[in-house]
């Protein structure tokens, strides 16, 4: 390959990735990527394309075999085939979509997608399945990262790939924050910031960008910053003249008042979104500001209330919900049936729910609907299984190297069980209370309750 042109090389490398090449002249290109930087770095570009032709169908079969061996031999190349696969699907629905050929393409031949238009709608994708899978949503996310990022500003167009790797950075961060990778979650955000700091940045994005921090700052309980983010987010979206998106800072706003155990206030700002937002343009976010306002009833034990509102918008989870959020439903009326002192309704509800959250990958979630299960068992005098769902708990929050407060309460909890302490029950409930404020709040102190030994 020596002394050839640029175009002779693409054109090599891509007969070596589709599997045209011979061994020997395969043997060839291989070595000379070992030594050869600017060889490798048109390699990953033509890799992109092969990937593209891939994900549109326009390899002969015999290619695309060959293509699919060499990517499923690394986990990399596994998931830059899940990528494909993902846009194939992605490129499909397109075209479903009726759109009208592209001008200068075959008269009557479909219009083919443009690579950013795929990768936004990789993230629209993503994005849509923070509820129902929030592991595909953070793989999708990467995958989409990935993808905006070997996007060419001079062929696209330098605004629409700089706004799609602003987007996809923002979305990335909220995937991660999402499954609690929240490291990595305030590195993406550092990187949307950066990008958005170049000129020209769409306000809409920058909104975005401010929302999704704010729910970072609440992670980490640094309430008065998260809402001044989220003034800020509020600020640009009325500015534009969009209520809507207004109304949804607000419920943001309300989440957050409720983190802050400030539930007389969560109510208002919940309900004061509500009456902003559009329930045909955004149904999903009716349906969590509603269980949102159901949770503030119950943590105020309003239980009855809680109950009644949640009845009313079960057709809601049908319709518009995920799977978590089916299973947060589950909980919040294990809950209410736990605090109306139902317990033999409450025992499959939060059963239920726990099972659901260890199947989502949501094990710390799984941990505390256990405890919660475990002081209702307490209450039934079920103590065999209360001990074994707090056992199982306790080995999740070691797994997931909770702080030293918790994991020392969850030591004097296996220890009581050991002892058979009357007061058991009330420490577990003590405990599962803390944890959901530890949650939200890394430096919440588990008091200990007066127990006697």
């Amino acid at each position: 390959m020596r002394g050839t042109s640029l175009s002779d090389d693409a054109e090599r490398l891509r007969r070596y990735l589709t599997g045209v090449l011979s061994d020997e002249e395969a043997g060839e290109v291989e070595a000379r990527l070992l030594e050869d930087d600017e060889l490798f770095e048109l390699a990953e570009a033509v890799e992109r394309d092969v990937l593209t032709d891939l994900a549109r169908g326009r390899l002969d079969p015999a290619e695309a075999t060959s293509v699919q061996r060499w990517l499923t031999a690394s986990p990399q190349g596994r998931n830059r085939l899940e990528l494909a696969e993902d846009l194939t699907t992605l490129s499909s629905r397109h075209l479903e979509t009726g759109r009208p050929p592209e001008e200068g393409g075959v008269l009557g031949e479909p219009a083919q997608p443009s690579e950013p238009e795929l990768c936004a709608a990789l993230l629209e994708r993503s994005w849509n399945l923070r509820t129902e899978n929030p592991q595909e949503m953070k793989r999708l996310a990467l995958l989409a990262a990935g993808m905006a990022a070997g996007l060419d500003p001079e062929r696209h167009g330098a605004r629409v790939v700089a706004n799609l790797r602003r987007r996809a950075a923002i979305d990335l961060a909220n995937a991660y924050r999402i499954t609690d990778f929240l490291p990595e979650a305030e590195r993406w955000l550092a990187e949307a910031d950066r990008l958005l700091s170049q000129e020209p940045a769409d306000d809409l994005l920058k909104a975005r960008f401010l929302s999704i921090r704010a729910s970072y700052l609440s992670d980490l309980r640094r309430f008065p910053e998260a809402f001044e983010a989220l003034d800020a987010a509020y600020a640009i979206y009325k500015e534009n003249g969009d209520d809507h998106l207004a109304g949804r800072v607000l419920i943001g706003k309300g989440k957050h008042a409720q983190e802050a155990r400030d539930v007389d206030a969560a109510i208002s700002l919940l309900r004061q979104g509500l009456s902003m937002i559009d329930a045909d343009r955004d149904p999903w976010l009716v349906l969590v500001s509603l269980h949102n306002l159901a949770w503030c009833m119950v943590d105020d034990k309003r239980y009855v209330e809680a109950r009644e509102l949640l009845r009313e918008n079960v057709w809601r989870y049908e319709r518009h919900g995920g799977a978590v959020d089916r299973l947060r439903l589950r909980w919040a009326f294990g809950e209410i049936s736990a605090g109306l002192d139902d317990l033999d309704q409450a025992v499959p509800e939060l059963s239920a729910a726990r099972e659901g959250f260890i199947t989502a990958g949501l094990p710390y979630s799984a941990a505390i609907v256990a405890l919660d299960l475990g002081h209702v068992y307490l209450r039934l005098g079920r103590t065999r299984e209360a001990r074994e769902v707090v056992r199982e708990a306790a080995e999740v929050f070691h797994t997931l190297k909770i702080d030293r407060e918790a994991l020392g309460a969850l030591l004097f909890l296996e220890k009581t069980f050991e002892l058979e302490v009357a007061q058991t029950g009330m420490l577990l409930r003590s405990l599962a209370d803390f944890l959901r404020r530890a949650e939200d709040d890394p430096e919440a102190k588990f008091v200990l309750p007066p127990i006697q030994l």
